[in-house]
């Protein structure tokens, strides 16, 4: 619930300043609404809910924001291998190998990840054929 909160909140504010002008009309609370819906239908089949409680897991030592808790926890939780966030000044600090990890976990920006997933599924395809 931590990280669709999130993400909720990141794509509407962002969809009201990209699509809108901050025309915070009805007709655009509609259109936000259905592509809100749109993105959950594609998404939610991907989703595998856990709900931390705390007391959290440990993060790293320069973590200082405590809304950033819930969802280190829910990482952790899920075994997830990334977490996705423009919230770069609250990644974990960048290890020898140049990425933003924390047990096993890695924080990236959205399209560094979609860049690396691309790249991915180029190996991949590249190795089949």
């Amino acid at each position: 619930p931590w990280i669709i909160a999130e993400l909720n909140r990141v794509l509407v504010w962002r969809w009201i300043k990209d699509r809108t002008s901050n025309d915070l009309s009805l007709p655009n609370e509609r259109r936000c609404s259905d592509a809100a819906q749109r993105m959950m239908t594609i998404m939610l089949p991907t989703f595998e809910m856990v709900m931390p409680l705390p007391p959290y897991p440990p993060a790293w030592p320069t973590l200082r924001d405590q809304a950033d808790y819930p969802i280190w926890a829910a990482a952790v939780v899920g075994q997830a291998h990334y977490v996705i966030s423009e919230n770069t000044r609250d990644y974990p600090p960048r290890g020898k190998d140049g990425r933003h990890a924390h047990e096993g976990i890695e924080y990236l920006g959205a399209y560094a990840f979609l860049n690396r997933l691309a790249a991915d599924q180029e190996r991949n395809h590249q190795s089949e054929g």
